[in-house]
């Protein structure tokens, strides 16, 4: 076998182990993932800021953040920011400030967010109305008996019907720009960034298969 045609099936079979490996440690776990809110029922579909839920401990943080000129309310649905759970079964909140509650005590329940169906749990602000509304962002921590491993066990899209949109958070908002005017706006996709255990165990993998070809070379 020539030296070109040796050197090609390797380059072959480096560039496929880096992809499988990158693939499957980046869908496996990831410690941090940021969702778009870009996604309106009844307000038009647009940026108005992220959710990002980070793995801390066994617990998952999770972080609103909007864009200024929008803030989160309480116009008469189930919760202000909704979401799901992979796991089921009760789950508690550490962080959350007075002014919210946690809807059913964290024990599952159908919470209606208008287009976008229902989720099992939610926090609620407290003051009624779109006026009352006074934070761009909101901080929790979302805690578990037996605790979470990934931050993708707080990530499950929402139960439609009712409602056509599905979505893994749903936060209740007033948004100056679009009157102002109020609806709940939703995050139907996630970005997710490897954990950097993930990335340890590519770099490893690739350093093991390069002295593996080295080896292979000198003898």
């Amino acid at each position: 076998m020539s030296s070109l045609s040796s050197l090609r099936k390797i380059a072959v079979s480096v560039a496929i182990f880096a992809v499988v490996t990158v693939a499957s440690a980046t869908w496996a776990r990831a410690d941090t993932v940021t969702l778009n809110l870009n996604t309106g029922s009844t307000l038009p579909s647009q940026n108005y800021g992220t959710v990002t839920l980070t793995l801390v401990g066994n617990a998952i943080q999770v972080d609103v953040s909007l864009l200024p000129g929008n803030r989160i309310v309480n116009t008469g649905f189930d919760a202000s920011v909704a979401f799901n759970s992979t796991l089921g079964g009760q789950i508690g909140v550490t962080g959350l400030p007075g002014t919210y509650t946690l809807v059913n005590s964290g024990n599952p329940s159908s919470i209606g967010m208008d287009g976008f169906g229902t989720f099992q749990y939610g926090v609620l602000f407290n003051a009624q109305g779109g006026g009352a509304g006074t934070d761009s962002s909101l901080t929790f921590t979302v805690t578990r008996v037996g605790g979470f491993s990934t931050v993708n066990e707080l990530l499950a899209l929402s139960t439609n019907p009712p409602g056509s949109i599905s979505s893994f958070f749903a936060v209740d908002i007033i948004c100056d720009s679009c009157g102002p005017a109020t609806g709940v706006v939703g995050a139907t996709e996630v970005n997710a960034v490897p954990e950097p255990a993930s990335m340890l165990l590519l770099g490893s993998g690739l350093a093991t298969l390069g002295f593996g070809l080295r080896k292979r070379f000198k003898t």
